[in-house]
């Protein structure tokens, strides 16, 4: 019997069991997945003591704990060197090993479902957390235009410092307002939204607002432009929404969590899921989750039109 879990703060919107549950049931394999709550990143030590004694295999990382659990493994994958982040954690024999799996699958996700990230690609990020880290780190490698704004710009910076190349432009970044938004949204090509803002169960919040979206796209083509987002619970956020009724192409983070997932899988157990099929997950996967409505009066907001 294979169990793996999920640890982070808050996780009763994730639907890990099932991901993992269909990913396990293209095999003959037993396996379980759990969902824990870590209340503090206080309990982070206790919580893996008990896992390992428990005879789990490893654990998928979520918010907030993606740069901390970093000092508990003895060993980090290039990825997870490169970010300082960590989602997927496998204990061995000599300790806890650290990965990155959130790179790949994010980039593997807009690359697939929305463009391939080119060198004239302009590419903004909103965030500098874990997932952030991880974007930016792939992202980073195939374009030289990057820009990262988050509400913490000290947290940027740092983000910039660590993956920015002695090679290449460096990462620039600045604090999240909704004028260094504008000013950015009306250059990107690409933007990319790795905050937990409009997650489950905060489904009406915006990381930006419609107006400022509205302005951005009456200064430029937004039928040019891609939005991605890593939150996949709702399955379409408001900035997913709102952009899409501009124009944009748009992506959830639901390709990213399969993604991710079917490597984390195979880190675990040594099986190959690479056959899966990815769309059909994604169909299922979309049933699953929370659902916004979508706007009906044109303006980008749920407003009832008069009669």
């Amino acid at each position: 019997m294979y169990y793996t879990a999920l640890l982070g703060h808050p996780v009763d919107h994730s639907v890990s069991p099932w991901l993992f549950g269909a990913l396990a049931a293209t095999l003959p394999l037993e396996y379980g997945h759990l969902k824990i709550d870590v209340g503090s990143e206080d309990r982070l030590a206790e919580v893996l003591q008990a896992l390992r004694m428990l005879g789990f295999r490893g654990a998928n990382i979520t918010l907030p704990y993606k740069l901390a659990i970093t000092r508990y493994c003895s060993f980090l994958d290039e990825n997870a060197r490169r970010t300082r982040a960590v989602n997927t954690i496998a204990f061995r024999a000599d300790g806890i090993a650290g990965y990155n799996t959130d790179s790949i699958a994010a980039l593997q996700s807009i690359q697939t479902y929305l463009k391939a990230v080119k060198e004239s690609d302009k590419v903004l990020v909103l965030g500098a957390g874990g997932a952030a880290r991880a974007i930016v780190s792939a992202v980073y490698q195939l374009c030289d235009d990057v820009t990262v704004l988050n509400i913490d710009p000290s947290s940027a910076e740092s983000l910039s410092r660590d993956l920015s190349s002695a090679q290449k432009r460096a990462i620039r970044w600045g604090e999240l307002t909704d004028r260094s938004v504008l000013e950015a949204l009306i250059e990107a090509t690409i933007v990319i939204q790795a905050t937990s803002v409009g997650m489950y169960p905060g489904i009406n919040d915006r990381i930006i607002p419609y107006e400022v979206l509205a302005l951005a796209a009456s200064a430029s083509d937004f039928e040019r432009k891609c939005f991605f987002d890593a939150i996949f619970n709702p399955y379409r956020t408001h900035l997913l929404l709102d952009a899409s009724s501009l124009g944009a192409r748009v992506c959830s983070g639901t390709s990213m969590m399969i993604f991710q997932a079917i490597q984390s899988f195979q880190i675990w157990t040594g099986y190959s899921v690479e056959g899966v099929n990815v769309d059909a997950l994604h169909d299922q996967f979309e049933k699953l989750v929370a659902h916004i409505d979508e706007p009906v009066c044109g303006c980008g907001h749920n407003c009832v039109q008069e009669e």
